[in-house]
Formats: C-alpha cells, sequence, structure tokens
C-alpha cells in the first residue's frame, strides 16, 4: 500500500476531451499536462488522436508512464495501421522509450 495515497496497487489517471459525438469543440490541448506530473498516479492515459494533442505536452510528463490514446472516436472510419502508427510516432521524441527490462509486472 502507498503511504503517500492509501491506494494498493498501481494508480492511473485518464485524460480526455469527453465523448467525440457529444462534445464538439475542443481546445487544441493539455494545458495542465504539466500540473498532472505531481499527481499520485503512476499511469497517464492521454487521448491524443481526437484532440490533435501537440504531444510536446508529453514531456511535462517525466516519470509517469504513458498510456496513449491514438484512436480517432470523432471518425467513424475505421483507422488504418499506418494511420495508428502515426500517432504513435508522433509522441515518440517526447517520452522515455520503455525497454522489456525496464517493465514491471503487476504482483
Amino acid at each position: 500500500m502507498s503511504p503517500s495515497t492509501g491506494v494498493d496497487g498501481v494508480t492511473a489517471v485518464h485524460i480526455c476531451f469527453g465523448y467525440a459525438a457529444i462534445i464538439h469543440e475542443r481546445p487544441s490541448g493539455y494545458s495542465f499536462c504539466g500540473s498532472s506530473r505531481a499527481a499520485h498516479a503512476k499511469h497517464v492515459s492521454l487521448e491524443t488522436a481526437q484532440s490533435r494533442l501537440d504531444c510536446s505536452a508529453l514531456a511535462d510528463l517525466k516519470g509517469k508512464t504513458i498510456m496513449l490514446g491514438v484512436v480517432d472516436l470523432n471518425d467513424m472510419n475505421v483507422e488504418t495501421p499506418e494511420t495508428i502508427a502515426a500517432r504513435i510516432r508522433r509522441a515518440l521524441p517526447y517520452v522515455a522509450p520503455r525497454t522489456s527490462s525496464s517493465r514491471r509486472t503487476a504482483a
């Protein structure tokens, strides 16, 4: 159990702009990414496709495990593997690589 949070297990937070079918106007980025670094959550799930997030904001989350949302729920067409891969590649310059030796498995 984490002494700082009282939570047993890995903590995560999901950040998005809401359901694409309901929320049509969105800001161009997440202005609060920097303050999310101080959150107790070890993992940050961040929707980037629908918002077309400027992935440089991910640099503010150094030390967190990033779970990158790359499916645009506002687009009714199925994205190609190339589109998904391109969205992942946009984030790579701003996040630390994670190798198989650095992965931790939950007990």
